[in-house]
């Protein structure tokens, strides 16, 4: 990604452009609760191959290709109604990349970059255990909320015990 990141700086300040792709919802039954939408490059890469054949310059296809990615990333936030979204991982050591994402989403969402992991794919696992992290306390919290209703019909103190909880050190910042 480094080639084409450096080919398609050349067009950095030019108004983002984009190759067609479709999200869909999946179809298989198994997958919906997991992957509730589906990425559809066919689209994109027909127009690339387009682009290609008609001799279309090397740094502007690859900057579609980066345009195409940030908006990939907003068209999914707003079909999933996130507001706050988390970028790392070795595809967000692309200066480029990250810049599209702030220019396309940074108004609109609370966004998140790397600050005390590197930016490889170390990143990508510290997200899942953040994110099986998140599942375990929401099913705590769950648990204890309806122990709390069936044994002390009292309003639940979860809130106040979790902002008395040491909290854990910040390894993101957002952008704003």
């Amino acid at each position: 990604t480094m080639k084409l990141e450096a080919v398609a700086l050349k067009y950095a300040d030019q108004p983002s452009t984009f190759y067609n792709v479709r999200i869909t919802a999946s179809e298989d039954e198994n997958e919906k609760e997991n992957l509730p939408l589906k990425i559809r490059w066919k689209p994109m890469i027909t127009e690339i191959l387009e682009d290609l054949k008609n001799q279309e310059d090397t740094g502007l296809i690859a900057y579609k290709v980066h345009c195409t990615l940030a908006m990939i990333v907003r068209t999914l936030a707003e079909t999933l109604q996130v507001g706050h979204i988390a970028f790392s991982g070795g595809d967000f050591q692309n200066a480029l990349l990250t810049d599209l994402v702030i220019r396309e989403l940074g108004n609109n969402y609370q966004l998140y970059f790397h600050q005390q992991l590197s930016p490889n794919d170390e990143c990508i696992s510290f997200g899942q255990l953040a994110y099986v992290n998140i599942l375990q306390l929401k099913t705590t919290i769950e648990t204890h909320h309806t122990l709390s209703s069936t044994l002390n019909p009292q309003p639940s103190t979860v809130n106040s015990q979790l902002s008395t909880t040491n909290p854990q050190p910040n390894v993101f910042s957002h952008t704003r």
